[in-house]
């Protein structure tokens, strides 16, 4: 078990901390070993510099640190100038703060019944053994507002923990000196074509030759990128197109604003040419034959309960409509520093597989739809290996987009001689086959 704190937040907890990289060992996780204090302190005691990490179900974590022992026989408070408590998410959104301590004679308390507990009760989750139920704990520990902690920024413990005390996971690592190393895979989680110069060309030329339905009579798919700002939408577009083109494009606008620059991009580009034509739309003001999400690897913990909301409800409107699904993982370069270094490990990066299992998770979707890339950002020539991804995504995407056309054709043809409705609405006219009349 890995433990659920992610390379982003771990960087966070580094920069607080000073010193330099740290490695996160997993003591003890809640989940794994139950919320017992006497198990706490077996596998907690006398291990140096650790941290505590609470999650719960409403997407809130926070924690505290201490560059001291945990040791039951202390029977009492141990000082720690170092500690701090911390917050990281609020309500699925990324929300970052530290609470220095302010008495440091008082950083941390020791008692063989009490979980970790810092200050005078500044932070106390829990005491004897509580029980799981329903998948979540509900913690017996009382929190104190601000007694040895400096809790400027918040008001009260609502603002951290919404309130209550029940979580779903609560974690403390071991922290020592050096870089976490990168995990690889012995075997790769998925099957792909190496990405070679043959791999992108075979890709490119079966792009270009891919064809609609017949009985569809289309011109091209159209596909939908949806995301949040930032994830990488519009970036993609100019992957693809700097696939195809030799160069790096910037057709699509690209930029961190507050709000999405998206609607600056031209509604129909051609990602391809020949008989096969695959346009881009920003929105869903125009038929689509696959909506496709685009999220960022590297802030998946930040998502908010109110986007994760609004992706679901799309996710199950195209279901009703039978508009296929596909997701773009983007920033993958972010989690994971060897795949950044070189993007043929991409395949085998614990993180990114793990990554990949978490949007599965959010969002209710199989594995094998969703697809691992890296956009051109700061590149001012071509990458085979960065086209190969795009390519090897977008190839899926189609397939997605050529699956969800047949089944509405079979539709059709199974109900009525007349066209389907549905058809018409998200396909647009020209999928319907009109030689019946």
């Amino acid at each position: 078990m890995a433990g659920k704190l992610s390379r982003e937040q771990k960087g966070q907890l580094e920069d607080w901390i000073g010193q330099g990289p740290k490695t996160f060992r997993l003591l003890y996780a809640i989940t794994r070993d139950g919320c017992s204090a006497q198990t706490f302190h077996t596998k907690c005691d006398k291990q140096g510099p650790t941290v505590t990490v609470l999650y719960n179900p409403s997407g809130s974590v926070f924690g505290g640190y201490t560059s001291t022992d945990w040791d039951q026989n202390m029977n009492g408070h141990s000082s720690d100038t170092a500690a701090f408590l911390f917050q990281l998410t609020f309500s699925g959104k990324k929300t970052v703060k530290i609470f220095c301590v302010k008495d440091a004679t008082q950083s941390i308390f020791n008692r063989a019944n009490l979980g970790p507990l810092f200050g005078s009760n500044d932070l106390y989750p829990f005491c004897n053994t509580v029980q799981e139920s329903e998948g979540v704990f509900k913690l017996n520990g009382n929190n104190s507002f601000s007694v040895c902690y400096k809790m400027d920024g918040v008001s009260s413990w609502a603002e951290i923990n919404n309130g209550n005390s029940v979580v779903n996971e609560l974690e403390v690592y071991q922290l020592t000196e050096g870089r976490e190393p990168d995990v690889q895979l012995e075997k790769s989680w998925r099957t792909v074509p190496d990405l070679t110069t043959k791999t992108l060309s075979e890709l490119t030329t079966a792009i270009q030759s891919q064809k609609s339905p017949g009985k569809a009579k289309m011109v091209g798919y159209r596909l939908t990128l949806i995301g949040p700002v930032g994830s990488g939408k519009s970036s993609f577009c100019n992957t693809i197109m700097t696939a195809f083109q030799g160069r790096v494009s910037h057709r699509a606008a690209c930029g961190k604003e507050d709000t999405s620059v998206t609607n600056t991009f031209n509604p129909e580009v051609e990602l391809s040419l020949d008989d096969a034509r695959f346009v881009v739309r920003p929105n869903l003001e125009d038929k689509t034959h696959c909506v496709v999400f685009v999220l960022d690897a590297s802030s998946l913990d930040s998502l908010s309960a109110e986007i994760l909301q609004k992706l679901r409800a799309l996710k199950m409107f195209c279901i009703r409509k039978g508009v296929s699904q596909a997701i773009l993982l983007t920033h993958i370069e972010l989690i994971d520093p060897e795949v950044g270094g070189d993007l043929a490990t991409v395949f085998k990066s614990a993180q990114v597989a793990e990554s990949v299992k978490k949007v599965s998770d959010l969002l209710g979707l199989p594995r094998n739809s969703i697809h691992p890339v890296k956009n051109y950002e700061c590149e001012v020539a071509t990458d085979k290996k960065i086209n190969c991804l795009a390519l090897l995504a977008l190839q899926q995407i189609i397939y997605a987009a050529e699956d969800g056309v047949e089944n509405l054709l079979m539709k059709r043809e199974s109900t009525s001689s007349k066209p389907d409705r549905d058809l018409v609405e998200l396909c647009g006219s020209e999928c319907v086959d009109d030689s019946s009349k």
